[in-house]
């Protein structure tokens, strides 16, 4: 399975900003992975806990489906388990 590696800059207002990830996928299926926020002042401290979603959950996330779509998401552990119909 091939990717495409998107990177973005943001910068917090306060030092509780919330980030939000909102996804359309018409056909067939896209996978969030390794996300990362780090401090300004301590570049090399990653903030976020769970951000390569490696323990097969979304252990310190929180899951919205705020549309209430008829869609299915999943979270894996490993890209070899992927299958996109």
């Amino acid at each position: 399975m091939s990717y495409t590696q998107l990177t973005r800059n943001f910068t917090a207002i306060s030092p509780r900003s919330r980030i939000s990830f909102v996804f359309q996928q018409d056909k067939g299926c896209f996978g969030l992975d390794d996300v990362s926020v780090r401090s300004v002042s301590a570049p090399i401290t990653e903030v976020l806990q769970n951000n390569g979603f490696e323990t097969g959950g979304f252990t310190a996330w929180t899951y919205c489906n705020a549309t209430n779509s008829t869609g299915s998401s999943q979270v894996i552990s490993s890209s070899t388990n992927v299958s996109c119909g």
